[in-house]
Order: C-alpha cells, then structure tokens, then sequence
C-alpha cells in the first residue's frame, strides 16, 4: 500500500524540480533594466523598401534628461525631416514606460506603420518596438521598462510548468503559490497582493457558479435535458440535439457539469432504445463532449478562458473599465457556436456514412419505436417557475449592461442575492462554489498584471517582430498554436492563465502590422482570438474533462475521438481564424 504514495511523492518531486529549473533557466535569459546609458535607433522604412536609421544615445535613471534629436534623410529622392523625442525615464519601477516620438514632415514616401525603435542596453542587449499609435505624421512608441523581470520569469516559468502537471499538484496550489512568490520578490505593485481574486470577472464567475447550482436545484437543468428525449427520432436528431442542448446548456454552467448532467441522459436513451452498443452511440458521446466545449464558447460566462481573457483585457488594457462585457461577447460568441454546431453536424453525417453503413437501417428502426413511446411531459411547479424567473433576472442585468451601467460582477452579486433570497439556492451551498476556479482565475490576473508591469510580455513578443509583415501569418500561427496546447493541457482554464499575458504583445505586433486603430484593439482582439481556439481542442481523452469523461465510459475509441476533434477542431479554428477578428474589431473600441 505504501508503494503508490511513493509514486505520488516522487512525481510530485520531479514535476517541482522540472519546475525550479525552467524558472531558473527563463530567469537567466531574460534582461532587466539598469541606470546608464543606453543607445536608442529609430528606423524609417521608406516606400522603396529600404531602411533608414537614426542613431542616437539617452539615459535612464537619475541622470535622464529629455532627448531630441532632428535628422534630414533622403529618402527615394526626397528629403525628409524626422523629429524624435524621448522623455526621460529617471526612476526605475513597476509599470514605468519608456516612450518615444518620431515625427516627418512628408509621409508620401515613407511606411510610418514599419518605424522600429531599437534600444541598446549597457550590457548589449537590444529591445525591438513597434508603435502603438500612428497618427498623421507621427508615430508613438511605448513599452513597460524591464524592471523585476527576472523575478517575474522565475514565477512564470515555474508555474507554467505545475500548471502543465496540474493532475499532480492541484492548480489551487500552484495558483496561490504564483501569487505569493511574485509579492515576495517585489514583483506585485499591489498592496494587497489577492485583491484581483475578487475582481469583477472573479465576481461574474461565482454568479456562473451558483446559476449552475440553481439550474439544478430547482430542475431546470432535468427539464432542458430531458427534451432530448422529444428528438431522438433518427441519429441525425439524436446527435444534433445532444449537441445543441448540451451546448446551450453550456452557456450557463461548466463544460464538465454539462457533460455529467446530459450523460445519464443519452445513456438511458440508449439503453432503453437499445443502441448502446452501436457507432452511433460512439460518435453521440463524442458530440456531446464537442456540443458542451463549444457552448462554452457563447457566452463569457460559458467557460473561466473566457472570463480570463475579458478580465485580462478589461484589467490590464482598458484601466478596469468593462469593455469586454456579457452582451459584447455575445456578438461573436454566438457565431462560433452556431459555426460548431453546423461544423459538427456535418462531421458526424461523413463519419456516421462510413462508420455505420452497416448499422444504420437498425439504428434509425430502433429509434423510431422508442420515439413513439415517450412520456407525457410534467407540469411546471411553482419551484421551476421562481427558479426561471431569477435567472432571467441575472441574464437581463448581464445583457443589458450598456444600458444601466451596473458592472457585470455587481449584477452577479445581485443575482446571488435574489437565488438566496428567493431559496433557489440554499445559503449551505455557497460552500459547493467553485471556489476553486476564482482562485485560478484570480491568480491568472494576478499573473498577467505582473507580466504586464515588468516588460515581460513586451520581452517575449520581441522574437514574433520580424513577422511585422505577415501579420495575418502571425494571427494564424497564435490561433493554431493556442489550439494545439489546448489539446495537451488537461485544462483550458489553466492554459488561458498563461495565454493571455503571453498573447497581448503579440497581438500589438498584428495591430502594426495591419494598421489597425490602435495596439491596444490588437492586442485585445489576439487574446480574444486564442481564447476562443483553445476552446476547439477536444480531439484527446486529456485536451478537456468533457472528452475525458465520455471517454471514461469505455465506448468511445482514442481514435473515434481524435477524427472528430481533429476534423471539427481545425476547420472550427480555421473559420474563427477568417471570421472572428473582423467581428473583434468592429465591436471593441481603439
């Protein structure tokens, strides 16, 4: 008895060590910001391909004055008058920015969305930015001085990798660990270093959480399962009304409890229909796995990626205003879930056409006597009609935030005071939470505000600058690959912790790079984007508890599964990819 907790010691040691070692290594790495002097190089791009670079020296620290620099350069014949000026920077500290102007006096002959500014540390390393801001005839750059990032390297590369074992060491664990670690080493500017565990996004979360418990307390959630019953008159309806009625229901509860609560469901229609074992009842635990992960993509309560990304975006690059909100989300959200509804249907009609040719004349008899024998349906109790009327209540505040202006997280509290009140939920409940996802959720903040104030994310976006001109090459490479650690991450909710602060300067490259507004939209829109790609990845028993428990009941193959995730996931990541972004950008603001 005692050799498994052997194992377990020494797993849980190795994934430590594993995790001591990567900090230390991206600590070592990545540079930091020192007083001295430092030299800086504007580069113009002109309309003739070449490059023109203005060379000059500026110090940071207390010896800092402002610099301007005026240069005449002849660009494709012409002169041109470049102005440039760099305020000084005289205190090293979290969160300060180094910032530069660069102004020409004729822009017909230069590409003033190309301009680079590189800086030369003492030590020699170099630091590449691309403008935030190109207006007229002048560009604006700014980026977070690289001050405790070593610091924050060593947290972030040691969380990561316990985030990635999160089967060993529980993600609670890794999660207040991150956040203590970082205020410790000075690398928190906060105060009170949990205060964004009950941010407004933490807030919208707990909400989500007791409307589940609601959902279930008072049988709503029965009585949306068991219209599946009313549909399963042939395997086309059988499966598109598993998936459409799981994802629906996904829109307002986990993933995982959306699975747990449909699989008796579809397990009793089978048994009862008796078709369980055929590929069709294969391919409807697989749809219903894809159905639950995809209706979390609706709604920005749908599933923590979501309200992780919207709480990095609103927190970290719209000063805590609440742009990315329920309602927004809704416009994209949406799509995409129509988009996988559709995408999975089709899916399932190829796979079914060669997986059960031989089956299905039986299969498609079997249910039709089953359809036949349905049970009357109950009358709705005073129970179901409160329980209705109070979530109603909480979706109308969510949806209509534009119109009254209560924060998403104040309406959640709201809500939770009208189920308790109401006695939709039981005041012994709050306890039964999920507790612990907002400290995920708040420890992904935590983390992300760190990364930001510490130049680190800017540091990290410096190897994607040369993808300055393929912008759109660079926003496909972020989608595929946020889909790809999605499907070897147990948990979307622990890999969007790392995403979005990663995906932020990344999407400010994309915003140069296409000319967008402003940095900021494409930043924004970029962690929107990966968010959204993660939530395609269902193709292996480990990419996400959905695939994990309708696998755990041994009728799903690996292989079954993996078609589908593969087929559904990539061109379900290929249509985001060509929809998603136009609809981010016309909706979030520069």
């Amino acid at each position: 008895m005692a050799l498994p907790k052997t194992v377990k010691v020494v797993k849980v040691v190795l994934v430590v060590l594993v995790a001591i070692a990567t900090g230390l290594l991206l600590s070592m790495i990545v540079p930091t910001m020192e007083e001295g002097t430092y030299d800086g190089k504007i580069i113009i791009r002109g309309t003739d391909g070449m490059e023109y670079p203005i060379i000059f020296t500026f110090d940071i620290g207390a010896k800092a004055k402002n610099v301007t620099i005026e240069q005449v350069l002849t660009i494709n014949g012409k002169p041109v008058k470049v102005t440039i000026s760099v305020p000084a920077v005289k205190t090293l500290k979290l969160g300060a920015k180094l910032t530069a102007t660069a102004v020409v006096n004729d822009t017909s002959v230069v590409e003033l969305s190309k301009t680079l500014f590189v800086v030369t540390s003492p030590a020699r390393a170099s630091l590449t930015y691309i403008p935030i801001e190109v207006k007229d005839t002048k560009v604006l750059f700014s980026s977070t001085i690289l001050y405790k990032t070593k610091e924050a390297a060593f947290v972030f590369g040691s969380a990561v990798v316990l985030f990635i074992g999160a089967s060993i060491i529980p993600y609670v664990i890794t999660s207040i660990y991150s956040t203590l670690a970082l205020f410790l080493l000075g690398a928190l500017t906060l105060s009170d270093p949990f205060t964004l565990y009950m941010s407004d996004t933490c807030l919208v979360f707990l909400a989500g959480s007791a409307f589940e418990l609601v959902l279930v307390n008072t049988g709503l959630a029965n009585r949306i399962a068991s219209a599946l019953r009313s549909l399963a008159s042939s395997p086309s309806r059988l499966f598109v009304g598993t998936f459409v009625l799981s994802g629906f229901i996904s829109w307002w509860m986990s993933n995982t409890s959306a699975t747990y609560l449909f699989l008796p469901i579809v397990s009793a229609i089978a048994a009862q229909a008796a078709i369980e074992d055929t590929r069709l009842y294969e391919l409807v635990l697989v749809g219903l796995a894809s159905g639950a992960t995809c209706g979390g993509m609706a709604t920005v309560i749908g599933t923590p990626p979501n309200l992780i990304g919207a709480g990095f975006i609103n927190s970290n690059l719209y000063g805590g205003k609440s742009i990315v909100t329920f309602s927004n989300w809704l416009l994209w959200g949406l799509p995409l879930f129509l988009i996988g509804t559709v995408l999975a249907y089709i899916t399932f009609r190829l796979m079914y056409a060669v997986m059960g040719k031989a089956e299905a004349d039986l299969v498609t008899m079997k249910l039709r006597e089953f359809s036949k024998k349905r049970e009357p349906g109950k009358k709705w109790s005073n129970y179901e009609i409160v329980g209705l009327a109070t979530v109603l209540f909480l979706v109308s505040l969510w949806v209509t935030e534009s119109i009254h202006g209560i924060k998403t997280g104040v309406a959640g509290m709201i809500g939770l005071l009208v189920f308790l009140a109401t006695g939709v939920l039981k005041v012994k409940q709050i306890k039964d939470l999920s507790w612990d996802i907002v400290i995920l959720m708040g420890a992904g903040l935590t983390l992300g505000k760190v990364l930001m104030d510490t130049g680190f994310s800017a540091w990290l976006s410096q190897a994607f600058t040369q993808m300055l001109d393929q912008p759109v090459a660079l926003l496909w490479l972020v989608g595929f690959v946020s889909m790809l650690i999605g499907m070897v991450i147990s948990s979307h909710t622990s890999a969007a912790a790392f995403i979005a602060p990663i995906m932020a300067p990344i999407g400010t490259i994309i915003a140069a790079g296409m000319g967008l507004p402003s940095a900021r939209l494409g930043a924004a829109a970029t962690i929107i984007i990966a968010v959204n790609c993660v939530n395609w990845a269902i193709a292996l028993p480990i990419s996400t508890p959905p695939s994990a428990i309708v696998f755990g009941t041994g009728k799903v193959q690996v292989k079954t599964l993996a078609m589908f995730g593969i087929i559904w996931g990539v061109i379900g990541t290929i249509l985001t990819l060509l929809i998603a972004p136009q609809i981010v950008y016309s909706i979030l603001p520069p």
